[in-house]
C-alpha cells in the first residue's frame, strides 16, 4: 500500500531528519514506529500525506508517486491524527468535528448523519455531540479527534502518539479502538513511544524503530521485543514479561514464540496475578 524508496528529508533550518529510508508498509498490517525523541517518527510520518515532501527519494501510495498530490486530495485515503488534539479540532460542537471530513469528501446528508451518530455511540461520545470540543477532558478530545478521522475510513490510518497523557484505561479503550478497525485492506500506523502499551495488542503484526533518521530494526513484535540491543536502547531492557518468559522457557513458554499479549494471559495464572 505504501513504499518509501531512498527518502531523505532536511529541514529549511538545515537539521536532517532522515537518511535513506526505504520501507513498504502493506495492506492488513498494524504497524507501531517507535525511537526516541528526534528520530524522525513524526517526519517520516508526515511524508506520507503531503504534510511533508521528500528531500531526496519518494513515497508511493498504491503504486502513484504522491510528490505534488495535495495534502487535501491524499487525506482522502491516508488520514492523520496529530499528537496534540488542539492542532486539529476547530468546529463549534463535537457532532460538527466528527462530520467535517465526511462534509469536505462530498458525503450525503444521510450517510454523514448515520456515520457521526454511530462512531459517536462506539467512542463514547454520543453524549457530548452538542458540547464544544475545547470544553472536553484530555481524553475526550482524543478520542474526538480519532473519531473525526475514522468516520470516514480511510484506508491508511495514521496516529501520532494515541495515548500520549492519558490514563492507563483511555489508553486502552484507543487501543481497542483501532484494534476494531483493523482489517485485511487498511493499513494502520501508530507512533508512540508507549511499548509496552501496544505490545500487548495481539494483532500488532510489525514494529519498525528508528534511530537518528535511520530504521534500526523491522520485524514482527516477537523479533523486536526480544532484541536486547535494540531493547536496552530504547528501554530498561526487554519487557518484564518477556524476562520472566526467558525464565520459564524449560516449560514451553518461549518470548520468540508468543506476542506479548498472549504471554501476559499465558503467565498470569503461574503468578497469581492478573498482569505478568
Amino acid at each position: 500500500m505504501i513504499e518509501i524508496t531512498g527518502l531523505s528529508f532536511t529541514y529549511p533550518n538545515g537539521v536532517r531528519a532522515l537518511y535513506d529510508v526505504s520501507l513498504s508498509m502493506n495492506r492488513g498490517e498494524f504497524v507501531l514506529l517507535t525511537g526516541w525523541n528526534g528520530s524522525g517518527k513524526t517526519t517520516l510520518a508526515k511524508q506520507l500525506n503531503g504534510l511533508l515532501s521528500p528531500s531526496v527519494g519518494k513515497v508511493l501510495l498504491n503504486g502513484n508517486d504522491i510528490a505534488g498530490v495535495p495534502t487535501s486530495r491524499l487525506a482522502r485515503d491516508v488520514g492523520f491524527v496529530f499528537q496534540n488534539p488542539d492542532h486539529q479540532l476547530h468546529k463549534p460542537t463535537v457532532k460538527e468535528e466528527i462530520a467535517f471530513s465526511m462534509k469536505n469528501f462530498g458525503f450525503s446528508r444521510s450517510e454523514i448523519d448515520e456515520r457521526t451518530n454511530e462512531i459517536a455511540c462506539r467512542l463514547d461520545l454520543a453524549g457530548l455531540l452538542g458540547d464544544s470540543p475545547q470544553e472536553l477532558t484530555s481524553s475526550g478530545k482524543k478520542l474526538l479527534t480519532i473519531a473525526s478521522v475514522l468516520v470516514y475510513e480511510p484506508r491508511v490510518l495514521i496516529i501520532d502518539e494515541a495515548a500520549a497523557s492519558l490514563d492507563r484505561t483511555h489508553a486502552e479503550k484507543i487501543v481497542s479502538v483501532l484494534e476494531s478497525y483493523c482489517s485485511p485492506d487498511r493499513l494502520i500506523l501508530t507512533i508512540s513511544h508507549n511499548i509496552p502499551l501496544w505490545a500487548e495488542s495481539d494483532l500488532l503484526s510489525r514494529v519498525i524503530v528508528l534511530e537518528q533518521g535511520r530504521v534500526l530494526d523491522d520485524g514482527p513484535p516477537q523479533h523486536v521485543f526480544t532484541n536486547d540491543a535494540v531493547m536496552d536502547r530504547l528501554t530498561d531492557g526487554v519487557l518484564p514479561v518477556t524476562r520472566i518468559a526467558r525464565e520459564l522457557e524449560s516449560g514451553g513458554v518461549s518470548p520468540d514464540l508468543y506476542g506479548v499479549g498472549a504471554l501476559v494471559r499465558e503467565l498470569s495464572p503461574r503468578l497469581g496475578g492478573e498482569h505478568a
